[in-house]
């Protein structure tokens, strides 16, 4: 599945906030996550690769997340699209929402976790909604 730019707009006007967490190099993520989603401000967190953080699925990640916005672990809803996603969220104690697209996407596996697996955007944001 190819997100539309058309579908991003819907996900941020929901008051909340957003992270991106990745494997790439800090810099590839400040300079395309954050110029794309440009007027986010400080409610966003770019978080990609460097060597004072450790990779997925190690918690210090989410962690720093959580200490950004001040809220616990528990309030933060990881969405994920492989096993590395899901057993961060897991050994994090943060909440997760699995798609079914992206560059590590494997649905026959992330059904077997247990753990919604969203298909399309509409999906998504339903799950990110919902209490």
């Amino acid at each position: 599945m190819k997100i539309q730019d058309k579908d991003i707009p819907s996900m941020f006007q929901r008051k909340a906030c957003w992270a991106v967490l990745t494997g790439l190099a800090l810099l590839v993520v400040v300079a395309l996550v954050c110029g794309f989603l440009f007027g986010v401000g400080s409610l966003f967190v770019a978080l990609g690769y460097t060597p004072a953080v450790s990779r997925k699925p190690d918690p210090a990640s989410m962690y720093h997340i959580a200490e950004k916005w001040g809220v616990s672990p528990a309030e933060i809803t990881l969405v994920g699209d492989s096993l590395f996603d899901a057993r961060c969220a897991e050994n994090a104690g943060t909440g997760l929402v699995l798609v079914g697209w992206g560059y590590a996407a494997d649905p026959a596996a992330l059904r077997a976790w247990p753990a919604p697996v969203c298909e399309t955007m509409e999906e998504l944001t339903g799950c990110l909604l919902t209490d």
